[in-house]
C-alpha cells in the first residue's frame, strides 16, 4: 500500500497508530488516464488508434459509440 501511496494512487490518513488508505480517483478515471497515455507513446497516433479499434469486441465498439454520442461534438472533427 505504501508503494501505491508513493505513486499518488492512494491517499492515507493516520488513525491511531495505523494508516487508513483510500483511492485517489475512481477506477474508470485511472483507466482513462492509461488509455490516454498509450496512443501518445506509440509514435504514430493514428496507426495506434486504428490497431486499437481493430481489436474491439462488438460490446466495446457499442460502448465507444455511446461514449462518443455523449462527448461534446465541438472537440471532434466532422
Amino acid at each position: 500500500m505504501d508503494k501505491l501511496y508513493k505513486k499518488c494512487l492512494l491517499k492515507r490518513e493516520t488513525v491511531g497508530k495505523a494508516y487508513v488508505y483510500k483511492p485517489v480517483g475512481a477506477k474508470a478515471s485511472y483507466t482513462a488516464g492509461l488509455m490516454r497515455e498509450t496512443p501518445a507513446g506509440g509514435g504514430n497516433q493514428a496507426a495506434t488508434l486504428v490497431h486499437f479499434l481493430e481489436r474491439l469486441t462488438p460490446e466495446e465498439a457499442a460502448a465507444l459509440g455511446c461514449a462518443l454520442e455523449v462527448f461534446p461534438s465541438r472537440t471532434r472533427r466532422s
